[in-house]
This record gives C-alpha cells, structure tokens and sequence, in this order.
C-alpha cells in the first residue's frame, strides 16, 4: 500500500470519460489502477480500541481485528490524499483517510481513521508514519512499534474544534483557474453525466467500491476550490460538517441538494463558440472548442449546455436529431430519448479538453456510455 504505485498526493491524469455503472468493465484514469470486471466481496469492517485517552493506544500485535465496533469519526478531518500523504503526528491523529477507493488488497481504506506509527516508517519499503486503521492492524507487511496512536473522536468535539487544533489545516493556499457554478451552484450536489450519476464507480480493488471524487475537510468553499490542482474538473461544497469532494470525472449535471454548493472547473484552453459546436465542420475545430451558447436553454431543457466542451463525431453525422458533425458534449451524453433518438457515434467520438491551461485541446477518444434512465413523458 505504501510503494510507490500507491496514489498519495499525485492526481490522476485527465482523461474525458464517461462514467458507465451500467457496464461490467470501464477504463480507469487513476494511477496505478487498472478496469477490473464487476464483481461484489464482503470488504473488511472499522475495528477501533476505546481506551480512555485523547488517542486510542492500540498494542502492537499484528493479530486479525477483533469484530467491529462502532467508532465515532465524525470529528475527524477528511484528507483526500490519503493518511499516508500525512508527514507529522497533530494532523495524522486528527485524519481519516478520503481516497477515491474503499477497499486495496483487501483491506478498508477511504473513511478509515488515520495511525500514527510511532514517528517511524509503518512498513518496510517507504517512509509513511501514517497509515489508514484496517491497513496497519494485522498486516503482516507492519512492522510494530510499542504502541499504535489511532485517531479518534473520544472528547466528542466537533469537526470544527478540530480544524481549529490542527496547526495550519485552515490556511487556503491559492486557487488554480476559474469555476462555474452548475445550475446555479447554490443548493445543488455534483453529477456526472446525468442527475442519477452520484459518482459511485466501478467495483475495483479487492472488490471495493470505487468513486469518481476523493473527500476532504475544507475551512470554506474556497479551501475547498483551491484542492482543486490539475487534474481536478470541480468541486461540491458543504459547509455545515465543512465536507469537500473532489471530482476527477466529468461533472455535467447536479441535483438540488439543500446546504450543497456544486461548481465546475472552466477549461481555459478552449476557444468559446457562440454560434455553437454544432455549427463547427472541421475536427480541428471541434477538438479545440466548447459551446460558448447562452440562449439556448429554452431548447435543451435541463442540459448544460454553454461551457460543455466540443464533441467531434468521427466525420458523420451525430445523431438524428440534426446533420451536426459536432455536438456538445453533454447533449450527447444526456440528450437521447429527450432530444434525438439514435446516437449515430456510438462510442466513437472524440472529447476536447486540456492537457493543462496552456496547451490547445487534446482529443481523447469516448469511453461507452451510460444512458440516463429515460425521462418519463
């Protein structure tokens, strides 16, 4: 868990995919990963010590848990890059672990809360003093110390009181590029492709579940935007438990969701169209383009329309709905049954998007897609 195909702080590299629960096999765009076919396990469950003191001691006897207790974390901060991303003891016993996976060889990791081994390296063959619970307690590859510090919520302070304990965890450091909100932002939760696309992902590692966006705690809606480095396409913010997610995957759509913010990342490399994608002829200029449109939301219903980057249909036509070579993306991805009826591109067309916000779009070619349950009439 801890060598270096372990994702810690690295971000996974873009890729424009869209999210498929309905499929059993999907491409993964994270590092170190690799699609694997659908399938269910039991994962391993939260086992904590409950010893009266402000962090669990638990002895250093690389044993199978004993059953699963009920710990309180809510106190604890979320970090999106994982415990093991955590170099000093004051903010490993106030963490657990947000990564975008439950469960890796075996063994429960996204919510778990964070160890600290002592000052010493948790395991041969890397420097991480800081680990998720069900990964350090009777793994074999841990070598133990004395005893184990695992954090816990046993003076039953809020997440706020421990924000404010953790010596610069409030600090918001500079955000990267311009967001948008999504259908207004206020009171809306993140979606992918459609209104039912929460980001759940495919079923991975171990048989664990696997999202599309990683967690943190984050003092304001900015702290939260400024997570949001290179690979990051938008954020969803909460301010009552201070709660943060961190999209890798399209967001497209949200869903009203009362004390939630949605905003999406803007692709600065793409040149605004005003007349549209789909007045674009040429793969040259689809490819580096997004729908720069803002009076058509009478005619696409509930899409997103403007901001949706270019979609080039492989040199045919897109759909039956018109003779466009070039749609928006996210009337391909939802419109079916609402505003055309066959997708004529299948799985063949290309995305525009950024390498990074001084490059002109890079196409990538369509993963399959998920329909939308179908709107009822």
């Amino acid at each position: 868990f801890g060598s270096s195909s372990t994702p810690t702080t690295r971000l996974p590299p873009r890729l424009r995919r869209v999210p498929a629960r309905a499929i059993a096999e999907r491409v993964d765009r994270r590092p170190g990963f690799k699609a694997m076919p659908r399938r269910w396990s039991v994962a391993g469950l939260l086992v904590a010590a409950l010893l009266p003191s402000v962090h669990s001691q638990v002895v250093a006897t690389p044993v199978t848990p004993a059953p699963p207790e009920t710990v309180n974390t809510q106190c604890l901060l979320y970090q999106g890059d994982g415990c093991n991303a955590i170099r000093d003891e004051a903010t490993c016993l106030n963490s657990r672990d947000g990564r975008f996976f439950d469960v890796l060889h075996g063994r429960r990791i996204r919510g778990q809360p964070c160890v600290w081994c002592g000052g010493k390296a948790c395991a041969e063959g890397n420097e991480n003093k800081c680990e998720p619970y069900q990964w350090v307690i009777g793994n074999p590859l841990v070598t133990p110390p004395v005893v184990w510090q695992a954090a816990n919520c046993l003076q039953n302070r809020s997440i706020k009181q421990t924000l404010a304990m953790v010596p610069g965890r409030m600090e918001v450091s500079a955000v990267t590029g311009t967001f948008r909100p999504v259908h207004g932002g206020e009171g809306r939760a993140c979606r992918g492709v459609s209104t039912y696309d929460d980001g759940t992902g495919m079923i991975g590692f171990g048989g664990g579940q696997q999202w599309e966006y990683s967690i943190f705690t984050a003092a304001s809606l900015e702290q939260c935007k400024s997570f949001c480095k290179t690979s990051c396409v938008g954020v969803e913010y909460r301010a009552a438990d201070l709660y943060c997610e961190i999209w890798w995957d399209l967001v497209m759509d949200s869903a009203p969701r009362e004390g939630y913010q949605c905003y999406k990342k803007e692709e600065h490399c793409l040149t605004w169209r005003v007349h549209g994608c789909s007045a674009l002829r040429d793969e040259g200029k689809c490819l580096s383009s997004k729908d720069g449109r803002q009076t058509v939301k009478s005619k696409y219903t509930g899409l997103e329309i403007y901001g949706s980057p270019c979609a080039w249909c492989g040199g045919g036509l897109c759909h039956d709905g018109s003779s466009a070579m070039c749609e928006p993306l996210s009337l391909l991805t939802q419109g079916q049954g609402r505003f055309f009826q066959t997708l004529y591109a299948g799985e063949n067309f290309l995305i525009a998007n950024c390498e990074s916000d001084n490059k002109v779009g890079r196409p990538e070619r369509a993963p399959p897609m998920a329909l939308a349950p179908p709107v009822p009439s």
